[in-house]
């Protein structure tokens, strides 16, 4: 079932339904492919519903890295229960029938262990579930046909959490009372770190007609965050923490850049076939892998490219290869979404579907073809495009 963007009626309905869901229930579980955006509209909706007395689940099957530390931290303090292990979640969501909320994913190939908890998900008798996220495409697809959803064209999904609790709290929806307010700090702090991370610090916001929530967010943390204290207080101040690049990932930028080739403000780079978690240092006391520095390449290609980067690697989880593809923040001369038929016919059957953004797209390729084979492809990638559209 595709996703429809929603216009600005069916959105606040589909709010109101969202606010009914949760009067009548009590325990929510967050269920996402994971990114910052996705992490961040999760736990900061969760935030709310901890507010509010409800109980809140997120599963997080993946190595945590440092740089989201003090976003556990909210979630632990807060007592939101995260799960890392698929067998105390099936235990868990075996124990009470939970509405799944399933945020910033475009489809439920990206979902982790998918088959075993979506047939958790079949055996409940009240099934509910609630579907927000921006993401619109050949392979995007609403997973739950009878869920509520908030669809809608948005720099990140956060940005659509945050228009939620505008709307609650603006709408008169009965949650909380009118002296209330939905926007406290650490749902501010988190809103806007996915945020920062979705928009590059607010460099790309191609829906410039939408509410700012970067600017409306960054003041309210501003005005929220007691001075002389070593809390997070600008949206500067937060991308140095998520995007923080220590000694170790230093050294693989330094190693891997040397196979970096760029023409006509076109780059790309081929990431050599290792296990996602391996460690790709020999040094020492220092370690750093392929989910460390995956993020940091994908944005830092383009603008060492100057205007577009691809980067290319085998997710040994997913056992598929990975295509991503993002502009530099001066560049706006191509929609990325256009690049789709070209991929498809190079990769042919082995395409398995991609789509994101104007300015950031991802494709999947099966993981049965040869490294040399999918490095010779994407090469020919790289040539297509600069011939295509690169040619000045």
């Amino acid at each position: 079932m595709n996703k429809i963007n929603l216009s600005e009626k069916q959105f606040e309905k589909n709010a109101k339904e969202i606010q009914e869901i949760i009067n009548k229930r009590n325990d929510f579980f967050f269920y996402f492919s994971s990114d910052f955006d996705s992490v961040c509209s999760s736990l900061s909706f969760a935030l709310y519903l901890r507010r509010i007395g409800k109980n809140a689940l997120i599963y997080f099957p993946q190595n945590k890295d440092k740089s989201s530390d003090f976003l556990f931290k909210i979630a632990d303090y807060n007592k939101i229960l995260i799960i890392f292990d698929l067998n105390d979640l099936i235990a868990e969501l075996n124990s009470k029938e939970y509405v799944f909320a399933i945020f910033d994913t475009p489809n439920k190939s990206l979902l982790p262990d998918f088959d075993a908890i979506n047939k958790i998900f079949n055996s409940y008798q009240n099934k509910e579930s609630i579907e927000i996220d921006h993401h619109f495409g050949n392979d995007s697809e609403q997973i739950y046909p009878d869920s509520v959803s908030l669809f809608k064209y948005a720099n990140s999904c956060c940005d659509i959490v945050a228009d939620f609790l505008w709307i609650c709290q603006t709408k008169s929806l009965p949650i909380l009372s009118d002296t209330e307010d939905y926007f406290l700090r650490n749902i501010v702090l988190t809103l806007l770190t996915g945020i920062c991370s979705d928009t590059q610090l607010g460099k790309f916001c191609p829906f410039s007609n939408e509410r700012n929530w970067f600017e409306i967010l960054t003041q309210r943390l501003d005005l929220l965050t007691w001075k002389d204290t070593d809390n997070l207080r600008t949206p500067n101040e937060i991308f140095e923490v998520i995007t923080k690049v220590n000694k170790s990932k230093d050294l693989v930028f330094e190693k891997v850049m040397n196979n970096f080739k760029t023409k006509k403000g076109l780059g790309a780079l081929v990431f050599p076939k290792v296990e996602k978690d391996e460690n790709l240092l020999s040094e020492e006391n220092l370690f750093c892998s392929l989910e460390d520095v995956s993020d940091d390449l994908v944005n830092l290609l383009p603008e060492k490219a100057g205007k577009v980067g691809i980067f290319a690697y085998f997710d040994s989880k997913k056992e598929k290869y990975m295509i991503k593809i993002r502009r530099s923040a001066s560049f706006q001369g191509l929609d990325l979404r256009s690049l789709d038929k070209l991929i498809m016919d190079l990769f042919d059957n082995n395409f398995c579907g991609g789509g994101g953004h104007p300015g950031a797209v991802s494709f999947r390729v099966a993981g049965v073809m040869e490294y040399e084979e999918f490095q010779n492809k994407v090469e020919t990638l790289f040539f297509q495009m600069s011939e295509k559209y690169f040619v000045n």
